[in-house]
């Protein structure tokens, strides 16, 4: 059910985006004669920066964001089955 309402909610912002791209910014690097303008340039983005270590870090930067239930044994609905 979450799944569902998170991907209609993806794919409306996907929309909007699209139709603010073809409305507004096509036009305006058409009429500026932009045509090696990138979609990074646009709406902007972040770079990988490069790093040659010997060793891996011995944590992981990111943190716990959602927790799902525990359980000691594993429910029916969850398990996976052969059929």
């Amino acid at each position: 059910m979450i799944a569902i309402a998170l991907l209609r909610a993806l794919e409306a912002s996907q929309d909007k985006i699209r139709t603010y791209v073809e409305n507004n910014l096509t036009t305006e690097l058409l009429d500026n004669n932009q045509t090696s303008t990138t979609l990074i340039d646009i709406i902007g983005g972040s770079k990988i920066i490069k790093s040659n270590r010997h060793t891996l870090p011995y944590f992981l930067e990111n943190s716990v964001v959602v927790e799902g239930n525990k359980y000691d044994k594993l429910p029916n609905d969850l398990k996976q089955y052969i059929t």
